[in-house]
């Protein structure tokens, strides 16, 4: 009776389809992601765009940051926190008078992604998490120039090499990230059955994937 309200309970949280999503993912669910990579060049700063302002982000941004992103859920002051990491980077795009956040994305070595593609990539490289456009600027080209100035932000830092992991049926983001001159670099395919949890993982040069379990609750990467 217990499992049988707390069930109840979140579908009128959370509504019935997501609760259901939940549960197809714990017991049978594959999600395939592309890994993109991309070497970093010494660059300076993209010129400055009329719709849109470039900037890091910083910590005691936290509150307003929070009220801005509210896509990320309930649970994005925590989720926010922890990008602002030695060697991070929140890297947003405003409105010319500052006042709305239109762009999202965070640099980052903090990934499960990382930790499966092991020797494939090393101290210099870092990967971009939490990709996000306002709906109301998205097809006005915010996305490539944003990720152009975080290619700058990445060199800055001095890494040498940027990765992107994006779902392999989601076209359009492959499709930005390829006419930005990311690479595909391989495939990292993520299987739930009954609970169990592991991944399948192959790059570049690599004779077979390999297999790796992961937590139960991993999602995503």
């Amino acid at each position: 009776m217990g499992l049988l309200r707390r069930l109840i309970r979140s579908c009128r949280t959370d509504g019935t389809a997501a609760v259901l999503g939940r549960v197809r993912r714990r017991l049978w669910h594959t999600r395939t992601c592309v890994v993109y990579r991309k070497p970093l060049k010494e660059m300076g700063m993209p010129a400055e765009y009329e719709n849109v302002v470039f900037r890091e982000a910083h910590a005691g941004e936290l509150d307003w940051l929070t009220d801005q992103l509210v896509h990320m859920g309930r649970r994005r002051q925590e989720l926010l926190e922890r990008q602002f990491g030695p060697g991070d980077a929140t890297v947003i795009g405003v409105t010319p008078d500052g006042s709305e956040v239109i762009f999202h994305v965070w640099l980052s070595r903090e990934s499960l992604a990382f930790d499966l593609l092991g020797p494939h990539v090393g101290p210099k490289d870092v990967s971009t998490r939490r990709l996000w456009v306002s709906p109301a600027h998205r097809r006005r080209g915010i996305a490539s120039k944003g990720l152009r100035f975080v290619d700058c932000v990445a060199a800055e830092k001095s890494y040498e090499s940027i990765c992107a992991f994006v779902e392999e049926r989601n076209v359009p983001s492959r499709g930005l990230h390829e006419g930005l001159g990311y690479e595909d670099y391989g495939r990292i395919v993520l299987r739930s059955r009954f609970g169990r949890k592991f991944a399948r993982v192959r790059c570049r040069g690599d004779q077979t994937s390999r297999r790796v379990t992961v937590a139960s609750d991993v999602i995503t990467l």
